[in-house]
């Protein structure tokens, strides 16, 4: 299974040794933690393009997006790693997060458990330029 990290920083985990490729380019983290932020409600697409290429013309943009998703489903060998078709959303049986995990703790009432997940500030040191 693979794991995004945003306490503390952003990552990708993923425990096969040769997992490379889409999980280290800044924009597709972006994109995986707007995501999990977003955590069982879809992000429209057009959304995501506004967030992700602000400045660019929609076109352009939307074939970076359907780049970035293709090198995302190629890179970590996972063709089922989005669910829906216009609107985003992680599945989560194939990748999960530690805000995910931080929020159902909450949302248990286990304070101690959100404690132990946090690791530092949302998203600590990302940005994109």
């Amino acid at each position: 299974m693979l794991r995004l990290k945003a306490f503390g920083g952003l990552a990708l985990e993923d425990e096969r040794p040769d997992a490379a490729g889409a999980i280290t380019q800044p924009k597709s983290l972006a994109l995986l933690a707007l995501l999990a932020c977003a955590g069982e409600r879809p992000i429209s697409r057009d959304k995501v393009l506004a967030y992700l290429w602000p400045e660019t013309e929609p076109t352009k943009a939307a074939h970076r997006l359907a780049q970035l998703l293709y090198a995302l489903r190629h890179d970590l060998h996972v063709d089922s790693l989005f669910r829906a078709s216009n609107d985003l959303r992680l599945n989560p049986p194939v990748i999960g997060s530690d805000l995910q995990d931080f929020t159902a703790a909450l949302e248990r009432g286990d304070l101690r458990g959100a404690v132990a997940i946090y690791q530092g500030p949302f998203l600590d040191g990302f940005y994109l330029s």
